[in-house]
């Protein structure tokens, strides 16, 4: 009877700890949906985008993925990062990226969005040392966006 006694012990501490965790979750979950809703991440400078008619372009990697997705089909940036001697100039990603996405004989990159926020970022240097001076050079929140008259993709780095 002993031996019992103390396992039902055991288990009533167990669920009653248990108890007290779901209940601070319910509370977390409770007071997250309270709060009012945040705007996307980057629908600014999707916007922003659009409404200069930049639509296939090179960024950073964190910004290309959620741009594209927030654009519909109608703004595409492609993720870019270091590459050649001592990383720079600029080079298609090779991780999670597709090739075609970067083949001039398919689509044809005129800007850069460059930033000096956050990670995974291209920087103005790195796009200068790779394409040169832009034609145009924009200033958005902490982005700069720079365009070129040719295809950028025939001279991305490799």
């Amino acid at each position: 009877g002993r031996l019992v006694g103390e396992r039902l012990a055991a288990r009533r501490v167990a669920s009653a700890a248990l108890a007290a965790g779901v209940a601070c979750y319910a509370a977390m979950l409770a007071y997250g949906a309270a709060q009012p809703a945040q705007a996307p991440v980057f629908e600014d400078l999707t916007a922003w985008l659009t409404a200069h008619h930049l639509s296939y372009g090179l960024s950073g990697y964190t910004q290309a993925n959620i741009v594209t997705v927030e654009g519909q089909g109608n703004i595409t940036l492609r993720p870019a990062g270091p590459a050649g001697p001592g990383g720079r100039f600029l080079g298609a990603r090779k991780w999670e990226a597709n090739r075609s996405w970067y083949d001039p004989a398919q689509h044809r990159a005129n800007f850069v969005v460059a930033s000096t926020v956050g990670a995974a970022v291209v920087t103005r240097p790195e796009a200068i040392a790779t394409f040169g001076q832009p034609a145009r050079t924009y200033h958005y929140h902490e982005y700069t966006i720079m365009v070129w008259n040719g295809n950028l993709l025939d001279r991305l780095r490799s």
